[in-house]
């Protein structure tokens, strides 16, 4: 089972992004963002890259910025890409669930947020 669940705050702010999906033949919405996690030292932090796609991005994108503490779900993928003839290695989270957690939230209205 591939799943994975992270507290963390966001790096900065979140930029929602389109592209067009062949498969759907429309436009789909994603965003990507750095979070944050606290390691077992003080002081300490690992960086999750992470994506997320559809309703789940524009509602992250317009509610949370840097600083922004979030729950998120999902899974891990990994992948590569060939870049000046070196080859790199991709590690990413694709966020299926996410919760707010803190104060730190912008502009929330809960009806907007059940989906």
């Amino acid at each position: 089972m591939n799943q994975i669940t992270l507290l963390g705050r966001l790096t900065k702010d979140i930029e929602k992004k389109e592209t067009y999906c062949n498969f759907l033949e429309e436009k789909e919405t994603y965003c990507k963002f750095t979070l944050a996690v606290n390691g077992t030292k003080k002081g300490e932090a690992d960086f999750f890259q992470c994506v997320a796609f559809g309703k789940t991005s524009e509602i992250l994108s317009k509610h949370c910025e840097k600083g922004s503490q979030i729950a998120v779900e999902g899974r891990v993928k990994l992948g590569n890409y060939e870049k000046d003839g070196i080859k790199h290695y991709t590690t990413e989270v694709v966020i299926n669930k996410f919760h707010f957690c803190g104060k730190s939230i912008k502009n929330v209205d809960n009806d907007e947020l059940l989906f």
